[in-house]
């Protein structure tokens, strides 16, 4: 959901902060995949070839990208499967719309302007799908196999934890570092949480209808 994605991605340059250059606002999804090729933009010097992503450089200093104007959307992927197999996933997210598909569930899409809430999948059967849903689906389908991607990743994994000998036990993907210097489990609450009700309507009185 947009809640967990959609992130600001702030860059704050040296010209921004003397005052030479003042802050502008890009509404175009950006993701991870474009901080590689970003610093290397800002270092003046080429990215590796082969390596995915944008160089936000010249977008983050005024200027325009047209790789980033001609790109279909913004992916977001989840390869752990943590709500159980067949859940891992990838996403993308246009300017309007919102496409997910998953490993071994039922693929989604949203129209993020007249449903912001995402209560109404354009994927569902019957349903008479945009073109640019279309386009943005067959953008993750095309050449990406979760088997040979998820295969590919516990082969990596292993011959890094064979190198690389774990000193700790997280319980979770994602850890949080403390101010008091203590580095604890980010995602416990979701991931093995304390249940409170297990039928929250009949054990409130004031449960919405």
């Amino acid at each position: 959901h947009e809640a967990s994605i959609r992130v600001p991605f702030i860059i704050s340059t040296p010209e921004h902060r003397s005052g030479s250059l003042s802050a502008s606002e890009v509404t175009t999804p950006v993701d991870l995949g474009d901080l590689f090729p970003t610093f290397c933009g800002f270092a003046n010097v080429s990215p590796p070839e082969g390596l995915k992503g944008v160089d936000l450089s010249a977008v983050a200093t005024g200027g325009r990208s047209t790789e980033l104007d001609d790109r279909y959307g913004a992916i977001t992927e989840n390869l752990a499967g943590f709500a159980g197999p067949g859940t891992e996933y990838r996403s993308i997210r246009s300017e309007r719309y919102k496409v997910v598909t998953f490993r071994d569930c039922d693929d989604l899409a949203f129209d993020l302007i007249d449903d912001p809430d995402e209560q109404t999948n354009l994927l569902k059967e019957g349903s008479s799908v945009p073109s640019e849903v279309e386009r943005l689906r067959s953008s993750l389908q095309d050449g990406f196999d979760y088997d040979r991607v998820l295969e590919n990743l516990n082969q990596q994994r292993q011959i890094y934890t064979q190198a690389y000998p774990a000193t700790v036990s997280p319980k979770t993907a994602n850890q949080i570092l403390l101010g008091d210097g203590r580095l604890v489990d980010a995602d416990m609450h979701l991931e093995y949480p304390n249940v409170v009700s297990e039928r929250p309507s009949k054990d409130f009185d004031d449960w919405p209808e």
